[in-house]
């Protein structure tokens, strides 16, 4: 089932809207990008001259609207705004962000994101904290499930996350991270599963957890990479001694390697593990669609998931750039669970128009699977 409802001519008049709003509210260094990336993108880590570099030592203000679309929001808009300073010999400006949202399936979300850097560069800190009403689906569980399961739910939740990273050496760094999270349902189709308590986290349910991240970071620009690696371990362990509702952990692996064969030419790799354990509600299953373009987010959920995608972004004309994806995975139970059968294949092409030095862009992807149609995403940064 094809999951863009809108015609060709309605998504090009998105695009010139979207573009319209963003050359009208930034300069041409601008982009539409989330308050903690307008911070982050005055100073990327491969030192090239930065845009904002005369203003965030005495400290700044942007605000810039959102535009975006994706299969499990469709159309969606709103605002994004942020105060950003460097202290000291920071590396990257410390900021304090927000960001208010609203899509065409009526889910509202309003988000405040804290980043700290340290001066002498040795220290970050980042935090997000958003609550809102968010409207979703659910197909059961497991890596069988069929489309016609498919039944609407709306949770209201409020997450308050904060980390912390020490820099060991310049491109690897450790802390932690402290989690805490609220979840309610509050509207269930009547003939479907959820509603009738059989599912952890039918009922209004709390999580507060703790964990470890250690991060090792190479890329030579945060936003598009040329090159370089990026890996990321974390773990989190939620707990009913620290008044979580129940008791589970989830662990995330997130490792990626990028090249380039050409100039202007990268190729991108990237492996992705999320596995659970314990008392998970239902909403904290690992998800296959929040990796492979072109499954919904909520489409296939189980205890486990394991995924692997490749890129390749080659240069058209000007700033307009193109590119070719493909990604493989599953979510599974247990590892017997897993089949190359009931593997889950996506892939497509896309469109990316860079609007500065730093390379932030528009995305424009369109993924096709095997199980799900096709699926539209317009949104910006890159997917890795």
């Amino acid at each position: 089932m094809n999951t863009l409802k809108y015609p060709q001519a309605a998504t090009a008049a998105y695009f010139l809207l979207f573009l319209f709003f963003v050359v009208e509210a930034t300069t041409e260094d601008g982009g539409r990008y989330t308050a903690a990336d307008t911070a982050a993108i005055s100073d990327s880590s491969d030192s090239r001259t930065n845009v904002l570099d005369s203003s965030s030592q005495a400290g700044a203000i942007t605000l810039l609207p959102i535009l975006f679309y994706e299969p499990e929001t469709k159309l969606g808009g709103g605002l994004t705004a942020a105060y950003y300073r460097r202290i000291g010999d920071a590396m990257r400006p410390s900021n304090i962000g927000i960001e208010v949202t609203y899509t065409q399936m009526r889910q509202f979300m309003v988000e405040f994101i804290p980043e700290y850097y340290s001066a002498g560069n040795d220290f970050r800190l980042y935090g997000e904290c958003y609550f809102g009403e968010y409207p979703d689906f659910f197909y059961g569980i497991g890596n069988n499930t069929r489309n016609e399961a498919k039944e609407l739910y709306t949770a209201r939740y409020a997450v308050v996350m904060l980390q912390g990273h020490y820099f060991v050496l310049p491109r690897f760094h450790i802390g932690g991270r402290i989690d805490f999270r609220f979840e309610r349902l509050t509207q269930t189709e009547e003939d479907g599963i959820l509603g009738f308590g059989t599912l952890r986290g039918e009922e209004a349910w709390r999580g507060i957890g703790v964990g470890p991240v250690l991060t090792h970071d190479t890329r030579d620009n945060i936003f598009a990479a040329t090159g370089g690696r990026f890996v990321e371990v974390s773990a989190v362990q939620y707990m009913t001694a620290l008044s979580s509702s129940f008791d589970f952990g989830l662990a995330h692996i997130d490792a990626r390697g990028f090249f380039a064969p050409l100039s202007g030419h990268v190729i991108g790799l990237q492996t992705v593990g999320m596995f659970s354990w314990g008392e998970i509600p239902f909403q904290m299953l690992p998800g296959i669609g929040t990796i492979l373009r072109g499954y919904p987010e909520g489409r296939f959920r189980d205890r486990n998931m394991l995924a692997w995608q490749a890129e390749y972004r080659f240069p058209l004309w000007r700033r307009l750039r193109g590119a070719v994806f493909a990604g493989v995975g599953d979510v599974f139970n247990g590892i017997e669970d897993l089949s190359i059968h009931r593997l889950k294949v996506a892939a497509g092409p896309g469109l990316r128009y860079v609007f500065n030095k730093e390379g932030v862009s528009i995305r424009m992807d369109y993924g096709f699977s095997r199980l799900h149609g096709g699926a539209f995403y317009f949104t910006a940064r890159e997917a890795f």
